[in-house]
């Protein structure tokens, strides 16, 4: 490999770096939400916990979870994706 490509892929991990670094911030942020969406649910008095809005706020922290898990393995991908990267640099 040359000294121009093996630059442009130095340069492309740096992206990946910084696109991990704000799925890492989102995934904080998530998992603070989806722990503040839980807190709600659990703290609402008996007779509210099969009404709608208790029911709404499950389906919410169920979505908050699938997007977690989502970007969880979008992350790893991106590992995966920046391994074989450095191998070709080598």
């Amino acid at each position: 490999m040359n000294k121009a490509r093996r630059k442009s892929l130095n340069e492309l991990m740096g992206r990946i770096e910084n696109v991990q670094s704000e799925i890492a911030e989102i995934l904080e942020e998530l998992d603070s939400l989806r722990g503040e969406e839980e807190e709600y649910r659990d703290n609402m008095p008996e007779n509210f916990q099969s009404s709608e809005k208790y029911e709404r706020a499950g389906e919410a922290i169920d979505s908050l979870d699938t997007a977690y898990d989502a970007l969880e393995a979008a992350d790893s991908d991106l590992t995966e994706a920046s391994d074989a990267i450095e191998e070709a640099i080598q």
